[in-house]
């Protein structure tokens, strides 16, 4: 017997972070919104510095400018790629004490997130198997679906 299970997503949060893994989840989300006609949401998490984090040569106000300058760097080409395939997206950037896969979830739960879709890095040896910490924080504590993208 075959089951088909054919949901629709109306809205669906994606995190990013620049790497290639989430850029690849950027363009599958792109494509999962463009064919359900859903909203979506990148999301981006920058946690805030610990004290042992700190560089000497950079202060934690230019260490967060940095970031935010990278963030907009993203932000404006997944805007660019999601206006080029007629999908509506928001961008957000929290900066939160909370790991990055806890402020994915959080933020998931509270604006009632249909999907969240996030990238993963292959890793070598027997390491490459598992998931990255982040989706699998994701995955483990989403109440909504999770799409990991290789």
């Amino acid at each position: 017997m075959d089951i088909l299970v054919e949901q629709k997503f109306s809205k669906i949060l994606f995190g990013v972070d620049g790497s290639k893994e989430s850029m690849d989840a950027v363009n599958f989300a792109i494509g999962l919104a463009k064919k359900d006609n859903a909203n979506l949401v990148s999301f981006t998490v920058m946690q805030l510095p610990s004290f042992c984090g700190w560089s000497a040569i950079e202060s934690p106000k230019e260490w967060q400018e940095k970031d935010r300058a990278e963030i907009e760097q993203w932000s404006e080409k997944i805007k660019k790629t999601a206006q080029e395939n007629n999908v509506h997206i928001e961008t957000r950037s929290v900066e939160s004490p909370m790991s990055v896969d806890e402020a994915i979830v959080d933020y998931a739960d509270k604006e009632n997130v249909d999907l969240i879709v996030v990238g993963t890095r292959g890793r070598t040896g027997f390491a490459k198997k598992l998931l990255g910490s982040v989706a699998l924080g994701v995955v483990t504590h989403a109440s909504c679906p999770v799409t990991v993208v290789k």
